[in-house]
C-alpha cells in the first residue's frame, strides 16, 4: 500500500545530496587564422596567464606538393579577448618524406620552452618574447639529447629522453632551473637504466624532488606496464620504486601521486613516497562503466587535478571528488589533450564532429564551483513544475493510487514547458504511459533545448511502432535518426533525451537506443512534454544538467566467472557469485542459499536507477528472497528492493542494521520465473518497479547517497544484465 507521507520533489542537486559537477563551457574558441591553410590547429599547446601558444601545421606534404610549415603561434588575451601575437618559431619540410614536428610546448613564469629537433626557449620582458640561451642544446645521437615532453615545475623545467632504441641509451630526463639573473643550474641527469626498451615512457610529471614515469610495456614477459617514481638527493636522480599497472597514465603534485588503475574503477592517489600506500580513489559518475573506465590526460594545479575533461578538487573530508566538467559548446566537441596553468585551461578541440576541423579553446576555471541543477518530481503532492502552452494537462491519481501527469487531449498537438530548465546541456527522463492514439502514427515524446515553438530537439514514441529522434530548426522538421519499438496503448516506456556538446541521445530503460551528432546546435532552451493526438500520462520525470550518466552496465563490463575476479565488483555475506555467458547472455549466478550475499558495484552516487530482471533457482525455507540495493553505503545501511516467495514484493530499508518496511505489495512470485526489477532513488523519493509496472513507493530521506547493487537472502538466484544510471 502507499504511504500517506507523500511529498512532491523538486530538488536541487547539492542542498542535501552529493553535488553534481558543475559544466563550464569555453570563455573563448580560437579558430585558425583566416588563410592560414592550417589543418592541424593546436596539436599542442601551453597556457601561462594572458598568453598562450599553440601549434599548428598545414596538410601534410605529397610528392607533388612537399612543403609543409609547422607554427609555434603565440597569443595574448588584451581586454578580454584572446588574438594572435606572432609566429614564435617555424618549422618547415621542403621535400616529400622529410619530417619535422613540434615534440612538445611548455610555459611558466613568463617562460616558454619548444621542443622540436633542438630545444627552443623564450622569455618574457613585458610584452615581449625573446628567445634565451639554454642548457638543453646536445645535439642527436649525444647522451644529453632531448626528444619528448618539456614540463615547467615553477622555474624548474624537465626535458625527457623517451627513446632508447638509438645507440642503446637508455630513457631519461635532464633537469635544470632557471635563475632569476637568466643563469641555469647544472643539468641533473635522470636515467631509467632501461636500453633494450623493454618499457616506453609515453607520460612524465615532476613536482618538487619527484619525478614520475607512466610506462607501456613492450614485453609483458619482462615487465609490466608500470609507474616509475624517481626522487632526488641531493643533485642526483634516481629510481627508488614502480607501481605495476597503469597503462602509462600518471602525474604526481606535492605529497601526492595520481595513478590510473586497473580497478576497482577509479585512478588511485598514493602517498608520495616509496611505501605505496594508498590514500583516496578518484572515481567519476561512470567510472566502472565498460568495466574499468580508468582516466586519461592528467593535469594539475595548485586547486584542482584535471583527468580528461573532468576536474577534481578536495572537499572537506581531504577527498576527491568532481566538481567540474569542461564542455565546449557550439559546434565543438571533444576536449582533448590540453594544458591547465592557473585556472586557465587550454585544449584542442573538433569543430563539427570531424579531426580535420579543430580549434583551441579556453576555459577559465571559477574560484568556487556551483553544482549543476536538477530537477525531479513525481507528481506526488499534487503540483507540477510545468507549464502548458498547448493540450489538456492536470496531475491525475491511477487505479493504483499513484499520481502522474495527464494530458487528455486527443485533438492536437500538446506541448509543456519544465520551468527554470533553461540550459546548454541537458537531459530529460520520464515514465510515459500512452492510453489513447486518434489515429495511426501518433506520438508522445519530450524535448530538449526548447528554444521556441520553431527550435528544439525531440524524441517521439510512435503508434506506428517507431521511436524516432528529430529536431525542429526554422519551423521544419528533420528525422535524425529512427528504430523500430514496439509502442502499446497502456504500457509504460521510461525514456529519456539528453542533449550533451555535439551529441543528442536517446536512451530506453536505461540503454543507448538511437543517437545523432549535430554540428549545428539548437545553442539553449527548456526541457518539455510534447505530442501529438495521444492521450498519455508522464510520471517520474528527471531534467539534470549533467544528467544520464551510466554507473555500470554488465552488458558492457561482460564476465569473469567469479565476481572476485571482475575488480570493480566487492561482494560481502554467505555469496557465492559467478558470472556466466553460457547462455549468450551476461548472467550473475549466486548459489548460497545459507544467509545474506550482497554484491555491490559502480560509484557512489546521490540519484540512481538500478534495472535488471532476476529470478529465484532456490529458496530454502519460507519467506525467502532476492532483489535489488540502492545507495548502499555498508553492511549495515542501504535501500532494498525484494521479491519473496511469500507472493509480495517490499521496500525496505536497513538504518544501522534495523530494517525498516516501507512498502509492501502482492505479487505472485514462482521459481525460475523472470521478474523485471528496478530500483529509484531520485531526491528522498524511492520507487520500484516489477515488470514494467510501479509497484511501490516511498519519501525517505535517510540514505543520501551509496552504491547499487544485488542481493539475496537463503535463496539462489540469477541476474541478467544489470544496469545502474544515475537520471
Amino acid at each position: 500500500m502507499w504511504r500517506s507521507s507523500f511529498m512532491a520533489c523538486a530538488l536541487v542537486a547539492g542542498t542535501a545530496f552529493a553535488a553534481r559537477p558543475m559544466v563550464i563551457n569555453q570563455s573563448q574558441t580560437l579558430e585558425p587564422p583566416a588563410g592560414s591553410g592550417y589543418d592541424s590547429f593546436g596539436y599542442e599547446v601551453a597556457i601561462d596567464g594572458d598568453w598562450a601558444i599553440i601549434i599548428a601545421a598545414t596538410p601534410s606534404p605529397t610528392p607533388t606538393s612537399p612543403q609543409q610549415t609547422h607554427d609555434a603561434l603565440l597569443y595574448h588575451r588584451v581586454s578580454g579577448q584572446w588574438t594572435p601575437d606572432r609566429v614564435l618559431e617555424r618549422l618547415v619540410s621542403t621535400q616529400y618524406g622529410q619530417y619535422v614536428q613540434f615534440d612538445s610546448v611548455a610555459m611558466s613564469n613568463g617562460v616558454a620552452a619548444i621542443g622540436s629537433d633542438s630545444t627552443h626557449i623564450f622569455k618574457r620582458t613585458n610584452n615581449s618574447w625573446a628567445e634565451i640561451a639554454h642548457p638543453f642544446t646536445a645535439p642527436y645521437g649525444d647522451p644529453d639529447w632531448v626528444a619528448g615532453n618539456l614540463l615547467w615545475d615553477g622555474s624548474t623545467l624537465l626535458a625527457t629522453r623517451s627513446l632508447c632504441n638509438y645507440q642503446q641509451q637508455p630513457w631519461g630526463a635532464l633537469i635544470s632551473r632557471l635563475n632569476t639573473d637568466g643563469s641555469w643550474t647544472p643539468v641533473q641527469h635522470l636515467s631509467s637504466g632501461q636500453t633494450f626498451c623493454d618499457q616506453e615512457p609515453i607520460h612524465w610529471a615532476i613536482s618538487g624532488d619527484t619525478v614520475i614515469a607512466g610506462t607501456w610495456s613492450n614485453d609483458y614477459e619482462v615487465l609490466p606496464d608500470q609507474l616509475r617514481i624517481f626522487r632526488r638527493g641531493g643533485t642526483t636522480w634516481a629510481p627508488t620504486s614502480a607501481i605495476n599497472g597503469g597503462h602509462g597514465e600518471g602525474d604526481v603534485r606535492g605529497n601526492e601521486i595520481f595513478f590510473s588503475s586497473d580497478g576497482p574503477g577509479g585512478t588511485l592517489v598514493y602517498r608520495n613516497d616509496d611505501s605505496h600506500t594508498v590514500v583516496d580513489n578518484i572515481r567519476t559518475v561512470s567510472a566502472s562503466y565498460r568495466d574499468t573506465g580508468r582516466g586519461y590526460s592528467f593535469k594539475h594545479n595548485d586547486e584542482v587535478f584535471m583527468q580528461d575533461s573532468s576536474v577534481f578538487r578536495k572537499n572537506a573530508a581531504g577527498k576527491y571528488e568532481q566538481v567540474g566538467m569542461l564542455v565546449p559548446t557550439g559546434p565543438y566537441s571533444m576536449v582533448d589533450d590540453g594544458a591547465i596553468r592557473g585556472r586557465r585551461v587550454i585544449s584542442q578541440a573538433y569543430r563539427d564532429n570531424t579531426s580535420l576541423n579543430q580549434a583551441a579553446v579556453i576555459f577559465d576555471l571559477p574560484a568556487t564551483y556551483t553544482p549543476s541543477p536538477v530537477i525531479a518530481t513525481g507528481f506526488e503532492s499534487g503540483a507540477a513544475p510545468f507549464t502548458p502552452q498547448l493540450g489538456t494537462f492536470a496531475v491525475a491519481t491511477t487505479a493504483s493510487g499513484n499520481h502522474v501527469y495527464r494530458q487528455s487531449s486527443l485533438t492536437a498537438d500538446y506541448r509543456a514547458l519544465l520551468g527554470n530548465s533553461d540550459w546548454v546541456e541537458q537531459s530529460i527522463e520520464a515514465d510515459i504511459t500512452p492510453t489513447a492514439f486518434s489515429g495511426s502514427d501518433r506520438w508522445a515524446g519530450l524535448a530538449v533545448r526548447y528554444l521556441d515553438d520553431a527550435n528544439y530537439y525531440y524524441v517521439t514514441v510512435r503508434s506506428s511502432g517507431v521511436l524516432a529522434l528529430k529536431r525542429m530548426r526554422n519551423g521544419a522538421f528533420t528525422t535524425m535518426a529512427q528504430k523500430a519499438l514496439p509502442i502499446v496503448a497502456g504500457r509504460s516506456y521510461h525514456v529519456s533525451l539528453q542533449a550533451f556538446g555535439t551529441l543528442i541521445m536517446v536512451r530506453v530503460d536505461g540503454k543507448e537506443f538511437i543517437w545523432s551528432g549535430e554540428s549545428q546546435q539548437i545553442p539553449h532552451g527548456s526541457a518539455a512534454l510534447l505530442g501529438y493526438r495521444t492521450a498519455v500520462d508522464y510520471d517520474n520525470v528527471v531534467a539534470a544538467q549533467v544528467g544520464q550518466r551510466p554507473i555500470f552496465d554488465l552488458f558492457f563490463a561482460g564476465c569473469y566467472g567469479s565476481l572476485v575476479n571482475a575488480p570493480v565488483w566487492t561482494s560481502n555475506g554467505d555469496g557465492h557469485w559467478n558470472c556466466s555467458q553460457a547462455t549468450g547472455e551476461n548472467i550473475i549466478q549466486q548459489t548460497s542459499t545459507t544467509g545474506i550475499a550482497r554484491a555491490l558495484v559502480g560509484t557512489p552516487t546521490d540519484d540512481q536507477v538500478v534495472v535488471t530482471r532476476a529470478r529465484a533457482t532456490d529458496f530454502a525455507g519460507q519467506d525467502r528472497w532476492f532483489g535489488i540495493a540502492a545507495r548502499y553505503v555498508d553492511e549495515s545501511n542501504y535501500y532494498y528492493l525484494a521479491v519473496r516467495n511469500s507472493n509480495t514484493v517490499s521496500l525496505r530499508k536497513l538504518t544501522n542494521g534495523t530494517i525498516t518496511v516501507l512498502g509492501t505489495a502482492s505479487l505472485a512470485v514462482t521459481p525460475n520465473t523472470w521478474y523485471d526489477l528496478r530500483l529509484d532513488a531520485v531526491g528522498n523519493e524511492l520507487r520500484a518497479f516489477v515488470n514494467g509496472v510501479q509497484v511501490l513507493q516511498a519519501t525517505d530521506a535517510t540514505h543520501a547517497s551509496g552504491q547499487g547493487g544485488i542481493l539475496t537472502y537463503k535463496t539462489g538466484a540469477e541476474y541478467l544484465n544489470y544496469l545502474a544510471w544515475q537520471p
